[in-house]
């Protein structure tokens, strides 16, 4: 059986099988081929494996809220390696928030943090594990940065982004 192929648009072809000697009769079913070889490989290699090729989505997100009839903004969250943004249930390995102001924070932003990572639990996501962060331009209170040490949280300054100390906790709780 010999097909005889048409150009639908750039960036596919359409071959339709014809029987020989009936011209124009066709019982086979079509078949489109991507004519673009960077689509091509895209759709070929690149779409099956796409989880397995992204390194934790980063980025900001919201939640709605309920309880404070709000959505309320997530400065930092992480995907758990492998899986894709937006997906339903996307488990979350990471939560943070990014304060700019004189005032230090405190046990006030951890329990907000806490309180955003139970919002991402009851919809669908698993955030139960996530680590959470803050992030400070002024530092810490003290009791937050007692806190850090017994349970797993991220405290960092611009001075501890920017190379000039260490970070206050590493994540191997």
């Amino acid at each position: 059986m010999a097909t005889s192929t048409a150009r639908v648009s750039r960036l596919t072809k359409h071959k339709a099988p014809v029987a020989q000697g009936s011209p124009g009769l066709s019982h086979a079913r079509p078949s489109f081929t991507v004519a673009d070889p960077v689509m091509r490989l895209h759709h070929l290699v690149i779409e099956p494996y796409l989880a397995d090729l992204e390194v934790g989505a980063t980025g900001h997100s919201s939640v709605a809220c309920r309880e404070h009839r709000v959505s309320h903004e997530i400065d930092v969250l992480s995907l758990v390696r492998g899986v894709r943004p937006r997906a339903s249930g996307a488990p979350v390995t990471f939560l943070g928030e990014a304060k700019a102001s004189d005032r230090r924070p405190g046990l006030n932003e951890l329990r907000h943090l806490e309180h955003l990572r139970d919002l991402l639990t009851a919809a669908g996501h698993d955030a139960s594990t996530a680590t959470l962060g803050l992030f400070s331009t002024n530092g810490f209170t003290e009791e937050l940065v007692r806190e850090s040490v017994v349970r797993p949280v991220l405290l960092a300054t611009l001075d501890d982004l920017y190379g000039h100390r260490h970070w206050r906790h590493v994540l191997s709780h």
